[in-house]
């Protein structure tokens, strides 16, 4: 049967040409009473896909608007489907027609190719989140000029803030709120109980244990928000000479929890089980705060994977845990926070005015050095969200052609 083109159709507009990326459609048969779609890719591959799926995933402009939004209300679909005839074009799209609707569904054949959900190719799809760990610990580092330049220099600077987690600007104009130009190339500030930008310096009060001189403990900011921020990005203002101390130190707690999880399997699961309490409560502040927020320390996927971590040690509360399972908790409680600790991959740097580093606080923990002497040390810090940035680097990775996938940025994704 032929079916109608009088549909317009909906895709990404950073989607290359299909026939030229995936060698298109070799043949196409409907299976299993008319349930299921068959598909042999001229390289070999083969996919299927159920009728309900291709019937809720069509990309027409019925059922997408032109922000590329689904506007089908699912209830209206019918909930048995079969398909009734099916032709592909030239372009490589594939048109279905369904027994039971009045509907001409149109799928891109590379929208197919790419969402194909055979366990081969969510494997692929997971494989390509992955973090790759190794022994490096020397900080990627970039000019901020060389970022204004180009996309193609912003796209390296998220690369690197993605890839090993961290990244030192430099040469950044040492202004209040200038960080504000910096994040403007990412998407908007996220806002927290302590503003959008916020000093770290020294106070007379401390709403913060970041506003003294005392060491600080490996943690991920604002372990008490349901949304942690994403990126963080500490902004070196003033850093005098005559302090001794103050170092910035960074460990990839996805790397340590890979590791911890061959070592202590028990203690492991544990940390992904039993809630963590995490708590902030001030109330002798300009704003009072009451925050307590319980979930593991560890999240994972349908398949085990980690896809987010929480530590702040500076926000640890009592934990939800049973009473049978007090002695072992703290056990396995203490053991990743010496695991932390005893890391031997460490990344350090000592800020200068002018620099910027910054980092995926959904992955890595940091901590500081105690400093002392007389003088100033004077940093800015502020968040991107998780979505905004790997938004950012994935518009640029498509718009710029490159193949490289885009690891977990820690967002709790499953892939």
């Amino acid at each position: 049967m032929v079916l109608k083109r009088n549909v317009r159709l909906f895709i990404p507009i950073f989607q290359r040409n299909f026939n030229q990326t995936a060698g298109g459609i070799e043949t196409i048969n409907i299976a299993d009473d008319r349930k299921t779609l068959s598909l042999k890719w001229k390289d070999g591959v083969l996919s299927s896909f159920h009728s309900k799926w291709l019937r809720f995933n069509c990309r027409c402009s019925k059922c997408n608007d032109t922000a590329n939004s689904w506007i089908w209300p699912a209830h209206e679909i019918p909930m048995t489907l079969t398909i009734q005839a099916v032709s592909t074009t030239e372009d490589g799209h594939v048109h279905v027609q369904w027994n039971e609707e009045d509907h001409d569904g149109i799928l891109p054949g590379e929208h197919l190719l790419q969402h194909c959900y055979s366990k081969e190719n969510q494997r692929r799809l997971r494989d390509q989140a992955k973090l790759h760990f190794n022994s490096e610990v020397t900080i990627p580092e970039m000019s901020w000029r060389d970022v204004q330049s180009s996309e193609y220099s912003l796209y390296r600077w998220l690369r690197n803030i993605n890839d090993p987690g961290l990244c030192l600007l430099t040469d950044v104009p040492a202004e209040h709120h200038y960080a504000r130009n910096v994040l403007s190339k990412i998407g908007c500030l996220t806002g927290t109980l302590y503003g959008e930008i916020w000093d770290v310096k020294l106070h007379k009060k401390m709403i913060n244990s970041a506003y003294g001189r005392q060491a600080l403990l490996f943690h991920t900011d604002l372990a008490i928000y349901e949304a942690q921020p994403g990126v963080q990005f500490l902004h070196c203002l003033r850093f005098d000479d005559s302090l001794e101390g103050g170092e910035t130190l960074f460990v990839d707690l996805y790397h340590i929890a890979e590791t911890f999880r061959r070592d202590f399997p028990e203690e492991f699961r544990l940390l992904t089980q039993v809630p963590f309490t995490f708590t902030r409560i001030h109330y002798d502040r300009a704003d009072p705060v009451h925050m307590i927020l319980r979930r593991p320390l560890i999240a994972l996927n349908d398949e085990n994977r980690i896809i987010n971590m929480t530590w702040h040690e500076h926000e640890l509360g009592p934990p939800l845990v049973n009473e049978n399972n007090v002695e072992e908790f703290y056990q396995a409680y203490q053991l990743f926070s010496r695991a932390i600790n005893d890391f031997p991959y460490r990344r350090v740097v000592r800020l200068r005015k002018g620099d910027m580093i910054c980092f995926n606080n959904r992955r890595l923990a940091h901590a500081r050095n105690a400093f002392t002497g007389e003088g100033e040390r004077h940093l800015q810090g502020c968040y991107v969200n998780s979505d905004d940035f790997k938004s950012k680097l994935m518009y640029l990775s498509h718009k710029l052609d490159d193949g490289r996938p885009v690891c977990h940025v820690g967002n709790t994704d499953w892939t």
